[in-house]
């Protein structure tokens, strides 16, 4: 038998939610994918396994609204 593995670990979900909406990420995230606060809730807690399709959306979202890095005085 091989190990039920998740395509995203609850800890990745977290950070990526974060950095994304900040403190109250679970409802801003819930409703950016079209799920409720409780879904996210439970793949936080490793109680639901991360769909592979939630998990790359939230990895789209992470890589489309990236803020970009600071400029360098001087550049253009």
């Amino acid at each position: 038998m091989t190990p039920n593995k998740s395509p995203m670990h609850p800890a990745e979900l977290e950070q990526l939610g974060r950095s994304l909406h900040g403190p109250q990420w679970k409802s801003a995230l819930g409703r950016d994918l079209g799920l409720t606060y409780r879904h996210i809730l439970r793949y936080c807690q490793g109680v639901s396994k991360i769909p592979l399709a939630t998990a790359l959306a939230v990895r789209y979202l992470a890589i489309r609204f990236e803020k970009p890095p600071p400029r360098a005085k001087g550049s253009r």
